[in-house]
């Protein structure tokens, strides 16, 4: 399947799920040539006002940069 979207250095694929706070998409980064996930917030965090939202993406990968088990993705990056 082509990239439809690049996010940095990553190209989406498709989105593989959603809820109320975030999209993922199931993506590729070809400087590591795996598969991967991005999670983005569905609001813009960049915003001013969305400094609550942009503590809860950074606080969530905080927690699970720490996590290790073969059942729980694991985070390779993060950032805005």
């Amino acid at each position: 399947m082509p990239p439809t979207t690049t996010f940095g250095k990553d190209y989406s694929l498709e989105i593989t799920g959603h809820g109320s706070t975030a999209t993922v998409y199931h993506g590729y980064d070809p400087f590591s040539d795996r598969d991967v996930a991005i999670k983005l917030s569905r609001q813009p965090i960049g915003l001013e006002d969305a400094r609550p939202t942009r503590k809860l993406f950074y606080n969530e990968a905080q927690s699970a940069s720490s996590l290790v088990h073969p059942g729980i993705v694991r985070l390779l990056d993060a950032g805005e």
